[in-house]
């Protein structure tokens, strides 16, 4: 089921068994993505434009969780304004381009030439099934835990080359942004919304294969210093 509003195409998905992941995902036009706005060839920038996404989204009283409405406009243009930003910073103080950065590369990387500062958790190792064992090593228990945390929290996500931005409230729901571009969807950025056990199964599906069955989450927050 899809329905068009605005800059965004929001789609339910099914989770193939006859019921529903309960997961909406809005689709963007293609050239929402890290690797072609403004006519880029490429980009491994994401990142840094997942950290600088989650920063403005922390100072934002407009940028929150859908909760089943619309998705605000504003998201469209917080992403436009990360993805430039994050690749003009990655073109000008990463010197081997095509090198994916993790957290703790970005983090340093602000602070030695940005002057820039946010704090950084210990990065954990989350398996993509739900039925590893032991099940709090996984994808969708450490989504559930984080999603239940109060107050704007974010967390980045890494697997397959590919980082994404999580955003969750304390209300036991999440949003996914994901600045790539997705020829399955012929869409640029995706932002994908649900319990976060529901878009866990739907990142696991997404992401796991023969080759890939595990990535890591990392959480991040920003410090407001008063001098």
């Amino acid at each position: 089921m899809s329905s068009t509003c605005g800059l965004f195409q929001s789609h339910l998905y099914s989770n193939g068994m006859g019921g529903l992941f309960l997961v909406l995902v809005w689709t963007t036009n293609g050239q929402l993505s890290q690797g072609q706005l403004n006519g880029r060839r490429g980009s491994s920038a994401c990142t840094i434009i997942c950290i600088l996404l989650a920063e403005m989204v922390s100072d934002s009283s407009v940028l929150s969780l859908p909760h089943w409405r619309s998705l605000n406009k504003d998201w469209y243009f917080a992403v436009v304004k990360a993805i430039n930003c994050g690749n003009s910073i990655y073109d000008k103080h990463v010197s081997t381009h095509g090198t994916l950065l993790d957290v703790e590369d970005v983090s340093d990387l602000f602070k030695r030439k940005l002057d820039k500062h946010f704090d950084v958790s210990e990065t954990k190792p989350v398996w993509l099934s739900q039925f590893t064992n032991p099940f709090m090593c996984t994808l969708m228990f450490n989504l559930k835990q984080f999603s239940l945390k109060q107050g704007k929290k974010f967390a980045v996500f890494i697997c397959k080359g590919s980082t994404v931005l999580i955003v969750g409230d304390g209300s036991g729901y999440v949003l996914v942004v994901d600045t790539h571009f997705h020829p399955d969807l012929s869409s640029g950025t995706v932002f994908i919304y649900g319990m976060a056990c529901a878009v866990a199964s739907y990142m696991s599906r997404k992401y796991h294969s023969k080759t890939c069955s595990v990535g890591t989450l990392t959480e991040v927050s920003f410090t407001v210093v008063i001098d």
